[in-house]
């Protein structure tokens, strides 16, 4: 299973609502690592910084900006998993 990272920020709704999905993908997929990055208080130079968030990337690939649909989410980190198996 691929890592997910979800870079967040302080005092955003959409931000609150990628946490609780993160919080459902996690039940689902147990064996997925997931990380939640909060960049306003992050003091890693190497954050990803755009302008909407939150941001979902798959081993260090951009997958999604903004909070994608649960089900769409399960099925690229299954797609991806597949395709980079070795």
């Amino acid at each position: 299973m691929p890592s997910l990272t979800i870079y967040i920020k302080d005092n955003s709704y959409k931000c609150g609502a990628a946490i609780e999905l993160a919080s459902r993908i996690k039940k689902r997929l147990p064996s997925l690592e997931l990380d939640v990055i909060n960049i306003d208080r992050s003091c890693d130079e190497e954050s990803i910084i755009v302008k909407e968030e939150p941001v979902f990337v798959v081993e260090n690939e951009v997958l999604h900006i903004g909070n994608p649909d649960e089900e769409i989410l399960i099925k690229a980190l299954a797609a991806f998993d597949k395709q980079h198996l070795n």
